[in-house]
């Protein structure tokens, strides 16, 4: 279990869907992932969210709607880029007697790969490669991403407070490549995409060490679906594309996109 995940939010809403208890547990901490409470006899909700460190759950009120959500701490900014997290929404029933039940997550979110056929250049330092159309936080109460203008106000401090002109991000990330890989094909980067609802347009530059371009080429209308892997597979440099797709046993399946 905590080589899938190392935080794990755990909530549980009354009938009437008051909050009655909020606990976070650790990959370090005793029977991670086994959770014991008591209730008094009724009718409850347990929302679950499990995801890797410096993810935090926060409710933040607006004048139209509560939001209780998960996102991700990054570089000590109260909201980065989303990381692979699992989910479950489901109902407990509590009589006199103890519940014991099993509660399996699913995965919320998609994952993209982009795979460089051809061999890298002999000048080539580092890749940036960017995606827009970006969600940074996850609704746990709806079991839907949530734009950005609900919770960007928490990296100022001020939960709450709307600001209407972001509703989504674009995630950039720097890959340095290492001189082994240098001469080489099939080179691979890979990132956890949350909004899966709309379409992505997905840029990739490769820079040499006085970050002068070496070559970019720009990716539009890709799509990605939970539990899938999107793999963008293709020559950046000019060669011929030669290498194929493998699909890893712990996503649901893979979608091939060429470039």
């Amino acid at each position: 279990m905590a080589s899938q995940f190392s935080v794990l939010v755990y909530n549980i809403f009354d009938a009437r869907g008051n909050q009655i208890r909020q606990l976070t547990q650790q990959a370090t901490d005793k029977n991670f992932g086994t959770i014991n409470d008591l209730l008094p006899p009724g009718n409850y909700r347990v929302i679950i969210a499990a995801g890797q460190a410096n993810m935090f759950q926060k409710s933040v009120a607006t004048p139209s709607t509560n939001y209780t959500y998960c996102a991700y701490l990054q570089d000590n900014t109260p909201i980065g880029p989303f990381y692979d997290t699992f989910y479950k929404d489901t109902s407990i029933t509590v009589a006199s007697a103890p519940v014991n039940q099993a509660i399996s997550l699913k995965r919320i979110n998609a994952e993209l790969e982009i795979k460089i056929n051809d061999a890298l250049p002999a000048n080539a330092d580092h890749f940036t490669y960017s995606f827009d159309n970006e969600y940074l936080a996850f609704d746990l109460l709806k079991g839907q991403p949530i734009p950005s203008n609900i919770y960007v106000s928490y990296a100022t401090g001020q939960p709450g407070v709307i600001d209407p002109s972001i509703s989504t991000a674009t995630v950039s990330t720097i890959v340095k490549i290492p001189a082994s890989a240098v001469g080489t094909t099939s080179f691979m980067m890979d990132h956890i995409v949350l909004n899966t609802l709309g379409t992505h347009t997905v840029t990739l530059t490769c820079f040499d060490a006085q970050s002068n371009v070496i070559e970019t080429k720009t990716i539009a209308n890709v799509t990605f679906k939970i539990n899938t892997k999107t793999v963008l597979s293709g020559n950046l440099f000019g060669s011929v594309n030669q290498s194929a797709v493998s699909t890893p046993v712990n996503w649901g399946s893979t979608m091939t996109v060429n470039f």
